[in-house]
This record gives structure tokens, C-alpha cells and sequence, in this order.
């Protein structure tokens, strides 16, 4: 089961659950948002079912792109049946757009405010180390197929086959470990070896530092114990 890192960013008094593991949204709270936000009447949300929303010929057109893009059947951007039905968080930004103009207005603002922050938390220096300190290091014409090559190693080195907008807390957690590691080691004038490829060098760091995280999180297991029995403690 996937670990849940969740913030609640807030636009105008009012708060959407973020899930930076890439939970699914319960359509039921979508409702109820639009109808105590957004004057939305019980007899508009009638003519606003997800059943009708997802008949629509765009939506279709959209639910198929956006399936193809996290490498998904379509099928699987939906989850659960009833009261309990739920949709992949793109879809629902969609859905909630479709519900009302208000509603879509509020998405925007909301998104464009908080996305900086929702990054931030989310511990990504991925942007940092592309685009300040990697150029410092190299000044290979082919910086970006650098790049594509690091994303490509770090990906396999955990064993992922998706994008990082399902990354769960623990994929998160080593990749903020990594990057902001690899930015101190470039901060305190390291370089790759003389004829060494800047793949290799990037290569290297990322290895070093994924060993030294997972070594320090067995060292921290056997110190304290597991995270319940942490929490155990804690409350004894």
C-alpha cells in the first residue's frame, strides 16, 4: 500500500486535499464542495452527474489522452463504485471545471497559487539542479540528454515505471535525499573525474547517496524501531 504524504493548500477560505501520492479524488466531495461553495442547487447537480460528465464526447477524447499519459487503461482512472466512486485528481480538475464557471475560475486561481508551494513540499529539487547548479558543472552542448539519462538511472534505480506524479512519500523522500545532495557536493566544488563522462560522475553521486540514505533508514530501524513502534513509544 503506497504511503500518503497529504497537504491542504487553501484558496479563499476554502480547502482541497492535495495527496502528493496521487490518491484518487471521491467524486461525492466534489459534490458537496460544489454545492456549499459554489451555489450549486440539488437540481443543477442532477444535470451535473459524473455519469453524464463522462458521456460527453471531449470527455471521452480527454479521458483517452490523459490514460495514455500516465501509461493507464482508461478504465483505471476510475476506482471504487457509488458513494464511494473515485477519479484520477487530473480528471477530477476536469470534472470540477465542467461543474460550474465559479468552480473553474476557483481551480485555476488555486492551482497557479499554490502549485510553487505544493512543489516545495513535495521536496523536489529536481528543478534547482537542471537548471542552476548542473549548467555550472557542465558546459556540454548535450546538457539536456544528461539529463535524460540521470531521470532514466534514478528511475531504475528504484524501480519505478511511471512519472513522478505517483510517486509515493518514500520515492519522494529519496529523491529530496539525493538532488539536494548532489547540489551540496556540486556547492562544495565537486567535479567529475578527469575524462570521466558527466553521466558517470551523475551517475556515481546518485548511487553514493541512494546507498547512504537506505543505509542510514536501517541504522534508524535499529535504533528506534519500526515507524509503529516509534509511534508507540511516543504515546507511552
Amino acid at each position: 500500500m503506497k504511503s500518503k504524504t497529504m497537504i491542504n493548500p487553501i484558496h479563499e477560505g476554502t480547502t482541497i486535499p492535495v495527496h502528493m501520492s496521487g490518491d484518487y479524488v471521491v467524486v461525492d466531495k466534489l459534490y458537496d464542495l460544489a454545492f456549499e461553495k459554489f451555489a450549486l442547487k440539488p437540481s443543477e447537480l442532477k444535470e451535473k452527474t459524473y455519469v453524464i460528465f463522462k458521456k460527453r464526447k471531449s470527455i471521452k477524447r480527454f479521458m483517452q489522452a490523459l490514460a495514455e499519459s500516465e501509461s493507464l487503461e482508461v478504465n483505471n482512472l476510475e476506482q471504487g463504485r457509488g458513494k464511494t466512486k473515485r477519479i484520477h485528481p487530473v480528471l477530477a480538475i476536469r470534472y470540477c471545471s465542467w461543474l460550474s464557471a465559479k468552480f473553474e475560475v476557483f481551480i485555476y486561481h488555486f492551482f497557479l497559487e499554490n502549485y510553487p508551494s505544493l512543489r516545495e513540499i513535495g521536496g523536489d529539487y529536481y528543478n534547482e539542479l537542471r537548471l542552476v547548479w548542473l549548467p555550472q558543472l557542465f558546459s556540454e552542448e548535450n546538457l539536456v540528454g544528461i539529463i535524460i539519462e540521470m531521470n532514466v538511472y534514478f528511475k531504475q534505480k528504484l524501480k519505478r515505471t511511471t512519472d513522478w506524479n505517483t510517486g509515493t512519500k518514500i520515492d519522494y523522500c529519496i529523491r529530496n535525499h539525493v538532488f539536494n545532495n548532489i547540489i551540496t557536493d556540486i556547492k562544495l566544488g565537486e567535479k567529475h573525474l578527469s575524462r570521466e563522462l558527466p553521466i558517470n560522475f551523475l551517475k556515481r553521486k546518485i548511487d553514493y547517496h541512494i546507498n547512504r540514505h537506505l543505509a542510514m533508514v536501517e541504522i534508524d530501524k535499529k535504533i528506534f524501531g519500526s515507524s509503529n513502534q516509534r509511534r508507540q513509544n511516543s504515546l507511552s
